[in-house]
C-alpha cells in the first residue's frame, strides 16, 4: 500500500518509509509550536498521525504491545510525540481540556508500548504544561515535579522544557528563588544542546523574574540581553512580558505600543490566550491613563476569551479589571453612590470567590477587595469599606507598585471619611516613601517622570485633605511634596554606557544626513529621506530602550514648605511666589507675598486649558514670516486676547506689582506667563515645582572663587549667531567665544558641565513626541537633552538663544520633558528659553542686551523682561528659575563692560544666508520680512 507524504507532496511506495515522513512531518509540527503557530503545528502533526495510522490499514492499538505493531517502538514513538504537539497545539486553539487529557492518556500508553522512559516524562511534562495553560497551577505544579524526578532520563530538548515550564509556574506563584534555579539550569542546557529557542525563553523569563522581584531596569536589561539571541522564533510572548514592565515603570504609551504588536502577531496565528493577557494589559493601561471606557472595552474582551477558554485564574483577573474600570468610569462621571456600591459588592464577591484557589488566586481577591473598598469609599459606606479593607491584611513589601500605592491611596480615603485626617496624612506619607523608594532604581530621566503616573490619585487625596482644611501653608505643602517625589537629577554622575553613547552619536550623524538629504517626492531622492528618517527613527527607540534600563538613581530632592518661602521672602520683600495646581476640575493658587499666605480659587481647568492651546497656536502662527498680513493682524489679536485672558484668569487676581515667581505643573508650565500685560517689563520667572535654590546648591555664593567663566557658542546656519555670540562674550570681563567648527555637541556639553554662564545661538527643535531628543544643533550635528543624562550644573545660567526649546511634554502623570526641563533638573541656576519659535534678529537684539544686564548684577527674571521690553513685539522668552537663584549668577561689573575674549576673536565668515532663523521650518515669530526667519 502507498499512501501520501504531507511533507515532501509525493507518494510514499516503500512502507518503510512511512515512519521516516512521519517523522518529518513531526519536526514540522514542533518547529510550528516552538515558533507560536498552533494552526500551522496541528495540521503537520494530524499529518504524522495519518502516515502512521494509514499504513497499518486502521488506528493502531497502543494496549496490544510494540511486537504486534508493524513498525514497531519507533512508530510508537512517533505517535507518542505527535499526540505530545497537538494537545497542546489544539488546546492553544480550542481549549478542550478533556480532549488534551484524552490524547495525553493515549500517548502515555504508547511511550510505555515502546518502552521509552524519556518520552513518558515528557508526557507527564506535557500534563504541567496543560494544566498551567488551564489555570490549575496546584495541578501543574504536581506533573511538572512528577516529571523532574525522572529528568536525568529525559531527552536533553524535554529536560529544557521541564525546566522552563517550572519555572515560569514558579514565577506565577512567586517562588522566585526556584523560578531562578530553573530557568538558570534550563539556559545553561540549552546553550549546551544548541537550542537557541530555549536558551532565549529561559533568559527572557529570568528577566521577568527580575521584575517581579521589583528591580525594573535589571528586567529591561536582561530581557534586552536575551533579545540578543538568534533564536528565530516570535518575539510576542517578549513583547507582552515587555510591556508589563514598562508599564509598572509608568511608560504607559511605550507599554501600549509593545502590546499592540503583540497583539498583531497573537492573532495572526490564532493564539485566543496570549491575545486575551494583551488585552488584560492594554486595560491596565487604559486605566494609568485615565481611559476608563476604552479600559472597560479591552478588559471585556479579556474576560470573554478567557471564559471561553474556561481559564478560571485568568477569568478572574479579566473580572477584576471589569470592576476597575467600571468603577474609573463611575468615578469619572459621578455616578451615584448606589452603583457605586453595587460595583464594590462585585469586586467582594469576586475577591470571595478565589481566595480558596491558592496563592496566585488570593494576590487577584487582595486587588479585588482594595478595588471594593476603593467604590464603598466613594459611595460614602465607610463601614463597607472598613470591613472589606480589614481582610486585606498586611502589606509585605514585595506586592507590584501600583497595588501598594493603591492599597495606601484607599486606607487614606477611608480614614478621610471617617474625620481621621492624622491618619489618612500617615497613610499618604508611606505611599509617598513607596514611590520615593521606586524612584531610586531608575537611572534616567524618562523612567523616574514616567513613574509619577502612579503617583496621581495619592496626591489628589493629599491635596484634597488640604483644600478641605482651607489651610493655604497645607495645600502649599500638599503640592509639593507630590511634586518632589519625581524632581531633581536622577543620578550623580553620567552612564557609564558606551552602547548608549554610540547609539546618540550613530543618531547624530544620521539626523544630519537627513537634513542635508536632497528634497525630493516619490523619487530616489525621496525614498532615500525616508529611508533615513526611519533609520533615526529606530537610533531613538534603541536609545530610549537603553536608557531604561539605567539603574543607580538617587532619592527625591525634600519638598519646598510654605514656612520655608516665608523665610526667604522675608530677605525679599518686593517678590511674590504664586504655586498653582488643578484639583477636581478647578485651578487653585497659593499666593505668598508680603500681605502672608493667601488660597485663591481662580478659574475653570476646561477654561484655563481651551486658552493654553489657544495661546500655544497663536504664538506659533505669530512666528511665520511667509504669513499675509491680513492673516498677521488676525492672528496678532488673537494672541493679545488670549494674554489678556490669561492674565485676567491667573494673573491679575494676584495684586503682584513686583517680582513674580510662578510654579506651575503640567501644561500650565510653559504659559507665556511673562508676557501677559499686568507683567511688562516686570520680573517673571517659571518653575514646575517650589525650589529655593537650584537642585544640588544650597545657598552657597558660588561654585568657585573670583570671576564667573563664560562660554558663548554659535551654530551653523544662522545670519546672525556669530555676532550675537561675539556681542555676548564683549558683555563679561573675561569670557570664551566658540564659532564655526569649534562650536561642537562636545565644546557644549563641556561647557554645561564647566561654566558660571552658557550662551547658545542656534537652531532647536522641541520633538514633543520624544522630549529626550529635543535638539540643538550645533557643527557636528544635534546636541541631544538626551546625552546630559547624569551632568551637573549646579547653579550655572544657560540661555538658549533659539527656537522652541523652552516647550515641554506632558507625560502621564503630569511630569513635563523637554530641554530647558531637564536643564534645571540637572542643576541649572536659571534657563532662559524660547517657548515658540525665536526670529534670528529679534534674538540678535535682545540676548546682548540680555547679558549686558545680567553682567550688571540684574537677576536672569528681570535682565529678561528689561530686555524685551523695549521690543515692538512679544518675544516668547521665559526665563525658568528657583525662588532664590544663586548668588554668583548676580554680575560684578558695570552694563555693557566688555573684556577680553578667550577662543576666537571674532565672528568668521557667516555660515548661514540671510533669512535662516532658529529653527528648522518657517514658522517664526513676529511682523517681519523675508530676511528674519525663525531660529
Amino acid at each position: 500500500m502507498s499512501v501520501v507524504d504531507p511533507v515532501d507532496g509525493g507518494r510514499v511506495a516503500d512502507p518503510r518509509d512511512r515512519v521516516r515522513a512521519a517523522r518529518r512531518a513531526l519536526e514540522q509540527g514542533l518547529a510550528h509550536n516552538a515558533e507560536g503557530r498552533p494552526a500551522r503545528a496541528s495540521v503537520r502533526f494530524r499529518a504524522a498521525l495519518r502516515l502512521v495510522d494509514a499504513v497499518a490499514g486502521t488506528r493502531a492499538d497502543p494496549t496490544v504491545g510494540a511486537a504486534a505493531d508493524p513498525d514497531g517502538p519507533e512508530a510508537a514513538r512517533v505517535r507518542a510525540r505527535a499526540l505530545l504537539g497537538l494537545v497542546m497545539s489544539d488546546f492553544e486553539l480550542r481549549a478542550d481540556v478533556d480532549a488534551s487529557r484524552e490524547a495525553l492518556d493515549e500517548a502515555e500508553l504508547w511511550a510505555r508500548t515502546a518502552g521509552d522512559g524519556a518520552l513518558e516524562v515528557a508526557v507527564q511534562g506535557q500534563r504541567g504544561l496543560l494544566w498551567l495553560r488551564a489555570g490549575d497551577d496546584l495541578r501543574a505544579l504536581a506533573a511538572l515535579d512528577r516529571a523532574a524526578a525522572r529528568i536525568r532520563e529525559a531527552e536533553p530538548v524535554d529536560a529544557c522544557c521541564l525546566l522552563l515550564n517550572r519555572g515560569t509556574l514558579h514565577l506565577e506563584l512567586g517562588h522566585l528563588g526556584r523560578a531562578r534555579s530553573d530557568l538558570q539550569a534550563c539556559a545553561v542546557r540549552a546553550e549546551s544542546i544548541g537550542d537557541p529557542l530555549l536558551q532565549f525563553k529561559a533568559r527572557h523569563n529570568l528577566g521577568y523574574l527580575e521584575f517581579l522581584a521589583g528591580d525594573l531596569p535589571a528586567a529591561l536589561s536582561t530581557m534586552a540581553d536575551a533579545s540578543r539571541i538568534d533564536h528565530g522564533g516570535s518575539p510576542a510572548v517578549a513583547l507582552l512580558d515587555q510591556a508589563q514592565v514598562l508599564l509598572e515603570a509608568g511608560l504607559v504609551t511605550e507599554a501600549d505600543a509593545c502590546l499592540a504588536q503583540a497583539a498583531d502577531l497573537f492573532a495572526t496565528h490564532r493564539l485566543a490566550y496570549d491575545l486575551a493577557q494583551v488585552e488584560l494589559i492594554r486595560a491596565h493601561c487604559a486605566l494609568l491613563s485615565a481611559r476608563p471606557v476604552e479600559a472597560l472595552r479591552w478588559a471585556r474582551s479579556a474576560r470573554r476569551r478567557f471564559s471561553r477558554r474556561q481559564n478560571p485564574g485568568w477569568t478572574a483577573r479579566a473580572d477584576l479589571a471589569v470592576c476597575r474600570a467600571q468603577l474609573a468610569t463611575q468615578l469619572a462621571s459621578g455616578a451615584s453612590p448606589r452603583s457605586l456600591v453595587s460595583t464594590g459588592r462585585r469586586a467582594a464577591a469576586l475577591a470571595d470567590a478565589v481566595w480558596s484557589r491558592g496563592p496566585a488566586a488570593r494576590e487577584v481577591g487582595r486587588s479585588a477587595r482594595v478595588a471594593a473598598a476603593e467604590a464603598f469609599v466613594a459611595a460614602g459606606r465607610a463601614d463597607l469599606a472598613r470591613e472589606v479593607l480589614g481582610a486585606v491584611g498586611r502589606l509585605s513589601g514585595r506586592e507590584p507598585l501600583s497595588l501598594a500605592v493603591q492599597v495606601r491611596t484607599v486606607r487614606a480615603g477611608l480614614a478621610l471619611a471617617e474625620h481621621a485626617p492624622a491618619q489618612a496624612r500617615r497613610h499618604v506619607r508611606i505611599g509617598q516613601q513607596v514611590l520615593a523608594e521606586h524612584r531610586r532604581q531608575l537611572g534616567s530621566v524618562e523612567a523616574v517622570t514616567a513613574a509619577a503616573v502612579h503617583a496621581d490619585r495619592l496626591t489628589d487625596v493629599d491635596v484634597a485633605m488640604a483644600l478641605d482644611s482651607g489651610d493655604p501653608g497645607a495645600v502649599l505643602d500638599a503640592v509639593e511634596r507630590g511634586r518632589a517625589t519625581f524632581a531633581g537629577p536622577v543620578r550623580v554622575r553620567p552612564p557609564a554606557d558606551p552602547e548608549l553613547a554610540e547609539l546618540l552619536a550613530e543618531l547624530r550623524q544620521c539626523v544630519e544626513r537627513e537634513r542635508l538629504a536632497e528634497p525630493g517626492g516619490d523619487g530616489a531622492a525621496g525614498a532615500q529621506r525616508a529611508a533615513l528618517a526611519r533609520e533615526a527613527a529606530r537610533l531613538r527607540s534603541l536609545a530610549r530602550e537603553r536608557s531604561w534600563r539605567l539603574g543607580d538613581g538617587v532619592g527625591a530632592p525634600r519638598a519646598a514648605r510654605a514656612r520655608d518661602v516665608v523665610a526667604v521672602l522675608g530677605a525679599r520683600p518686593s517678590l511674590s511666589v504664586a504655586d498653582y495646581v488643578t484639583h477636581r476640575g478647578a485651578v487653585h493658587a497659593v499666593v505668598l507675598d508680603p500681605g502672608g499666605v493667601r488660597l485663591l480659587t481662580l478659574a475653570r481647568a476646561d477654561e484655563v486649558d481651551e486658552l493654553a492651546r489657544r495661546l500655544r497656536a497663536d504664538l506659533q502662527a505669530a512666528a511665520n514670516p511667509l504669513l499675509p498680513p491680513a492673516l498677521r493682524e488676525v492672528v496678532g489679536r488673537s494672541l493679545v486676547h488670549g494674554l489678556t485672558g490669561l492674565d485676567r484668569l491667573l494673573v491679575e487676581p494676584l495684586g503682584c506689582e513686583g517680582p513674580l515667581h510662578v510654579v506651575a505643573g503640567g501644561a500650565m508650565a510653559t504659559l507665556p506667563w511673562g508676557l501677559v500685560p499686568s507683567r511688562a517689563g516686570r520680573a517673571t520667572s517659571v518653575a514646575t515645582r517650589l525650589q529655593l535654590t537650584p537642585e544640588g546648591v544650597h545657598g552657597e555664593p558660588g561654585r568657585r572663587g573670583g570671576s564667573r567663566v563664560v562660554e558663548a557658542l554659535a551654530g551653523p546656519g544662522l545670519a546672525h549667531a556669530q555676532d550675537e555670540a561675539v556681542a555676548v562674550a564683549g558683555s563679561w570681563p573675561q569670557a570664551t567665544v566658540r564659532l564655526g567648527q569649534e562650536a561642537t555637541c562636545g565644546a557644549a556639553s563641556g561647557a554645561l558641565g564647566r561654566a558660571d554662564v552658557v550662551h547658545l545661538a542656534a537652531h532647536g527643535h522641541h520633538e514633543a513626541d520624544n522630549p529626550l531628543f529635543s535638539w540643538l544643533r550645533l557643527a557636528d550635528g544635534p546636541l541631544f537633552a538626551h546625552e546630559l543624562e547624569g551632568a551637573s550644573l549646579p547653579g550655572s545660567l544657560v540661555v538658549l538663544s533659539a527656537c522652541e526649546v523652552g516647550r515641554a511634554s506632558v507625560r502621564p502623570g503630569g511630569e513635563v520633558l523637554g530641554l530647558a526641563s531637564v536643564l534645571v533638573r540637572l542643576g541649572a541656576g536659571a534657563v532662559v528659553a524660547s517657548l515658540a519659535p525665536l526670529r534670528d534678529d529679534v534674538a540678535a537684539q535682545v540676548m546682548p542686551a540680555l547679558h549686558g544686564l545680567l553682567a550688571a548684577g540684574r537677576e536672569p527674571s528681570q535682565a529678561l523682561a528689561t530686555a524685551c521690553s523695549g521690543m515692538d513685539e512679544p518675544v516668547p522668552l521665559v526665563c525658568f528659575a528657583p525662588v532664590a537663584p544663586p548668588d554668583h549668577l548676580v554680575g560684578e561689573s558695570g552694563p555693557g563692560t566688555r573684556g577680553e575674549h578667550r577662543g576666537r576673536p571674532g565672528a568668521t565668515q557667516q555660515e548661514g544666508a540671510a533669512g535662516s532663523g532658529r529653527g528648522d521650518g518657517v514658522t517664526g515669530g513676529g511682523e517681519v520680512g523675508p530676511a528674519a526667519a525663525p531660529r
